[in-house]
């Protein structure tokens, strides 16, 4: 199996035609990434014998502290390699590219840069605490889904906004000063 992570946040051609793509199956997450691109520093894809079959970006919004970065962001794995659920029985063996590799990897992007890496799932806390949980087996720097909604949005926060309240994953080291906006 041969597994190619490439950066291709400078590749606008590449970029736009992925996340389009990514997009039809997906648009709350895809259909106003153009306008978002500018937040990223880093978005990679991952190929499968020559296939693009994940994305995913390290996203930064300027409100934020300076130093803290979404590992993750985009994350979505194409139809060829996709579960839907990761504690589904039915096996497919690159189910962890994401949590296994790209997470840790950014991670360690992050943390070179002197960042706080974290991530976060929308509605879905058990899938996210599963994500740490495999990640967590493979890395030494660990993650730790912190208690709370935190606003990960552009915007200034609105509690009746739901999708910008998420749930997040930090790094142990980092749950307890952890300073995006907490709705209780």
């Amino acid at each position: 199996m041969s597994l190619e992570i490439i950066d291709i946040l400078h590749d606008k051609d590449t970029l736009f035609e992925v996340t389009d793509r990514a997009a039809e199956i997906h648009p709350e997450n895809f259909k106003t990434f153009r306008n978002r691109v500018n937040g990223y520093s880093h978005f990679f894809a991952v190929k499968l014998e020559g296939e693009i079959v994940a994305i995913s970006g390290i996203w930064r919004y300027k409100y934020w502290p300076d130093n803290y970065f979404r590992v993750g962001d985009r994350s979505f794995y194409f139809p060829s390699i996709r579960q839907y659920n990761l504690g589904n029985p039915h096996y497919k063996p690159n189910k962890a590219i994401n949590s296994q590799i790209l997470i840790p990897m950014q991670t360690e992007i992050v943390l070179k840069q002197g960042g706080i890496p974290f991530y976060s799932m929308l509605n879905h806390i058990n899938a996210l605490k599963r994500s740490v949980n495999i990640q967590n087996e493979v890395v030494k720097n660990k993650y730790k889904v912190i208690d709370g909604l935190y606003w990960t949005c552009p915007s200034s926060p609105n509690k009746n906004e739901k999708s910008c309240w998420q749930n997040i994953a930090t790094l142990e080291r980092f749950e307890n000063d952890f300073k995006l906006p907490r709705l209780y």
